[in-house]
């Protein structure tokens, strides 16, 4: 990862020498235009800006959180609880609705050259920390329904389930929630390629860096009814992170007529994306023991002894990303607009895709409903690396400066 960053930094280098050896020098403004490069509008007298800052709304949808498996059914009770009879799946199956997202992105640049041919800027983007929540329960009464968790069962093998809630023995009370974050930064140089009257063109390179992390947690509550008061909970936890860094190329466009404004970009970033997968579970429950003696035992449902644990690796990836803003001049200095954004990772890791839907209940305690031996058979759940792409887009609402 450093070897990454120590050639991002040397090829930013190269590209604002090789940008400030080629860039032309600046056109001084034709006589009787109506928008003279410097001046934003005809009236201003002020000097030409060198630096500028932005600061945006952001408003984005990511895409759907999948959640392929069947999680948790409800229905009769019946023996073995088998989801093909008359089971109906209440959480999973499918993929978890985003929703829409909260964020902001600061930009701030300068020119560097007294012609402001050549120039660098920073920028920073976040979307606000998302969740959703699931959820399902069963009283445990006699006229209430069965919630079970399905799952192959490599021992058989075949279709199997195991009881979260059953009537008349135990209640069942299950929380599933997902949790996304999303953030990145550039440095970039800008090279001038051509400015006019009505249009400028410019020229981006640098670096780029773009994390992302999810967590999907399902909590589990199977408490005994009439007059059991025993505690039976678990806890499965499969968190994935992403990190891209890379080296980002691009070009933005800007066409203006008087005090209005219309503004595209395209880039592009290609690098490494730093991917890691952290699995955990754990089984809190006096079953086992005395009543009040809680004992903790690894692995939950999910979560067990053989795919607990964490693993990482590295990943080519691309991210492109193209933005398109309409906006209005406001005298020198100040601008506004409002546009839209869409963004790519090529290659993420996403948490609901880790999980394995094949058990071996041997070593699972939550599972065989008592103390458990030894594995035997195949080492299932196992560790899972499944790669998807990811997107991000959104409308934005934004404001700058320039002095």
């Amino acid at each position: 990862m450093n070897k990454t960053l120590l050639a991002a930094v040397v090829s930013l280098a190269g590209w604002v020498g090789f940008a400030a050896a080629q860039s032309p020098p600046a056109k001084a403004p034709d006589a009787g235009l109506d928008h003279p490069p410097c001046e934003p509008l005809p009236a201003d007298t002020a000097p030409c800006p060198r630096w500028w800052g932005s600061a945006e709304y952001l408003f984005w949808v990511t895409k759907d959180a999948p959640l392929p498996i069947p999680l948790i059914t409800s229905g009769p009770s019946v023996g073995n609880l088998r989801p093909a009879f008359g089971q109906q799946v209440v959480i999973g199956g499918e993929n978890i609705d985003s929703k829409p997202q909260s964020g902001g992105r600061f930009i701030l640049g300068a020119w560097i050259d007294p012609e402001r041919n050549l120039g660098v800027e920073g920028s920073y983007f976040f979307l606000a920390n998302h969740g959703i929540r699931q959820s399902a329960s069963s009283p445990g009464d006699a006229a209430s329904p069965s919630l079970a968790l399905p799952f192959f069962d490599v021992t058989v093998p075949g279709e199997s389930s195991t009881s979260i809630s059953l009537p008349g023995e135990f209640a069942g009370f299950v929380t599933l929630n997902t949790t996304t974050r999303l953030q990145g930064g550039e440095l970039s140089a800008v090279s001038v390629v051509t400015r006019s009257s009505r249009f400028d063109l410019e020229a981006l390179g640098g670096f780029r860096t773009v994390h992302l992390g999810e967590d999907l947690t399902l909590d589990i509550s199977s408490p005994g009814v009439g007059g059991f008061t025993d505690t039976f909970r678990t806890h499965d936890a499969f968190q994935t992170r992403n990190q891209f860094y890379g080296g980002q190329v691009g070009m933005r466009g800007e066409f203006h007529s008087g005090p209005l404004f219309v503004r595209g970009a395209g880039k592009v970033a290609l690098g490494t994306m730093h991917e890691t997968v952290s699995v955990s579970g754990v089984l809190l429950t006096d079953d086992f023991s005395s009543p009040g003696v809680l004992q903790t035992f690894p692995g939950g449902y999910l979560a067990l002894p053989t795919n607990i644990g964490q693993q990482s690796r590295d990943r080519f990836a691309v991210v492109p990303e193209a933005t398109l803003n309409v906006g209005w001049q406001f005298g020198s200095h100040l601008r506004a607009w409002a546009g839209y954004t869409f963004l790519y990772l090529s290659d993420v890791v996403r948490p609901g895709d880790q999980i394995d839907h094949a058990i071996n209940p041997t070593p699972a305690p939550s599972i065989v409903g008592g103390l458990a031996g030894p594995l035997v058979g195949p080492a299932r759940p196992a560790p899972i690396f499944h790669t998807t792409d990811f997107w991000a887009q959104g409308v934005s609402f934004g404001v700058e400066l320039r002095y």
